[in-house]
C-alpha cells in the first residue's frame, strides 16, 4: 500500500498556502463580511376549516422585533434585533430574518392576525366569506 500525502494546495496556482495569489478572490479573508448574520426561520403552514395558520419559530425575536407586512400577494415577515457588538466575541446567534408567504387569492386580506409567544409567532389568515362552499360528493 502506498500512502500520498494530501496538499489542499495542490490544485491552486500558487507556490505557498497563505502568500494571497492563491486561489479565487472566494478564498480571501477580505472578502468575507462583517455584517450581521442572517438566516431563513422554520415554519409550519396548517390548513383548518376557516383559513390557513402559519407557525414561525423565531428564537430570541420578541414581539417588537418582527415586523409583518401585506405587500401585493406576499406576506413579508421580517425580523431584526439590531447591532449588538461585542469585541473579540464570537456570536452564532441571528440578529435579522426576512421570510415571504405567497397568499392564495381566497384569503382574506382584512383579517390577518398574528402573536408571538415564547419564540414561536403564529399567523392566522382567514378564508374570504364568499369562497367558502361545501362540495356534495356524487
Amino acid at each position: 500500500m502506498v500512502t500520498i500525502g494530501f496538499n489542499p494546495y495542490r490544485f491552486r496556482n500558487c507556490a505557498t498556502p497563505h502568500n494571497g495569489q492563491c486561489g479565487t478572490q472566494m478564498h480571501r479573508p477580505s472578502n468575507f463580511t462583517t455584517q450581521s448574520m442572517s438566516y431563513q426561520p422554520k415554519s409550519n403552514i396548517k390548513q383548518m376549516e376557516n383559513g390557513f395558520v402559519i407557525e414561525v419559530a423565531v428564537p430570541g425575536f420578541e414581539k417588537k422585533d418582527i415586523s409583518i407586512q401585506l405587500v401585493d400577494n406576499n406576506l413579508v415577515v421580517k425580523g431584526n434585533k439590531g447591532e449588538e457588538h461585542v469585541e473579540n466575541a464570537k456570536s452564532f446567534i441571528a440578529n435579522t430574518f426576512e421570510k415571504t408567504y405567497i397568499l392564495p387569492e381566497n384569503i382574506d386580506r382584512t383579517n390577518i392576525s398574528a402573536s408571538c409567544d415564547q419564540g414561536l409567532l403564529t399567523i392566522t389568515l382567514k378564508l374570504a366569506e364568499n369562497t367558502k362552499k361545501s362540495i356534495e360528493i356524487i
